[in-house]
């Protein structure tokens, strides 16, 4: 099994364990309202269950997709959570009292507070545009809302669920911030390789040719030298915003690193790399003379993605990284291109 299939069947199972979790607690609750709450509950973790089941279906279908950098730490993480919900499970199944099921029900969202199935869900809405599930602390407030209604809201669990909200909020700021780069605020390295990987998944499966450019930034360590890093800092930042005025939505942006941004077209006719590159090395040049003068060179290659998209991601980096190296040969400040390989 592929590592991606392991880790997705982990989150079918996981959600298939909360389905019948939130049932359980319907069985068992004593107030209608409260009854209700548990029943859509289930039926959410069922529509979750579904998704996973296009996910699983998604990835078995074709060749092997790099989204975690450390998968058997995932596939690890996710198993120590469906056995803690496996015994939450167990105890659902005997629990009637209002406080003691809403107890349950916070610990059990505080466990699906998991990074990783947070990015699959992301991805699947990438796959599945409008397909996507809320974060598993959604309901949560709703939760904290209805036992005030009820007068069961005391102090120790209107401060439980105060805190499993404050975790899920945590949770998807940390993970976003664990993909930005912090002095331009674009994709860093890791955020810029998972979104390589999902955007060249769906341009084979689309059939859309695709371009990458690598971009070198000329006079980066004169500037750093003549002027000190906090203009290197202003020039780097400068450029992002300028290279993502240039980009369409689904185009990918990030800093490859040190002076270095990579751009990934998803979409693009073979004809259109060079001219849109073009485009972004003349919008820089003529934005930076208003402030701190700079240039940028770039590589850029076309690319049609037909078989292990890891393997040909990097031969295209490889590409590009060969041609960026040709434009700074012929003196800098232009661009070099070549053609898809066939």
């Amino acid at each position: 099994m592929k590592d991606i299939e392991q880790i997705v069947s982990l989150c079918l199972e996981i959600d298939g364990q909360c389905a019948e979790f939130f049932q359980n607690l319907a069985a068992g609750a004593g107030i209608a309202e409260l009854a209700g709450f548990w029943t859509s509950q289930a039926e959410r973790e069922k529509n979750a269950a579904a998704s996973w089941y296009s996910l699983l279906d998604l990835v078995q279908s074709d060749t092997p997709l790099t989204l975690f950098h450390e998968p058997a730490a995932v596939v690890q993480e996710l198993t120590g959570e469906a056995k803690n919900i496996g015994k939450l499970l167990a105890r659902s199944a005997t629990s009637q009292k209002p406080t003691e099921q809403i107890a349950l029900a916070f610990r059990l969202f505080a466990c699906k507070l998991q990074p990783s199935m947070l990015k699959l869900r992301r991805f699947y809405g990438f796959v599945r545009p409008g397909d996507e599930n809320q974060p598993a602390s959604g309901p949560v407030p709703e939760l904290i809302d209805l036992m005030r209604s009820l007068g069961i809201a005391g102090p120790e669990l209107e401060i439980l669920g105060e805190v499993v909200v404050a975790m899920g909020q945590q949770t998807r700021d940390l993970a976003a911030d664990s993909t930005r780069d912090a002095l331009t605020g674009i994709l860093n390295r890791d955020g810029l390789f998972c979104a390589l990987n999902t955007s060249a998944f769906l341009a084979k499966r689309n059939g859309h040719h695709t371009g990458l450019l690598m971009i070198d930034v000329d006079q980066l360590a004169g500037i750093n030298a003549s002027r000190g890093q906090q203009a290197g800092d202003a020039v780097l930042r400068e450029i992002s915003r300028t290279l993502g005025k240039g980009l369409e939505e689904n185009d990918v942006l990030g800093r490859f690193g040190g002076q270095k941004f990579l751009v990934f077209l998803p979409q693009v006719a073979p004809r259109g790399i060079e001219p849109l590159a073009e485009g972004l090395r003349s919008a820089v040049e003529r934005t930076l003379k208003k402030s701190i003068p700079a240039t940028v060179s770039i590589g850029a290659c076309g690319h049609f993605f037909t078989g292990d998209t890891d393997n040909e991601l990097h031969h295209l980096l490889t590409r590009a990284e060969a041609t960026l190296q040709e434009a700074k040969k012929n003196g800098g400040n232009c661009v070099h291109c070549q053609a898809a390989l066939t």
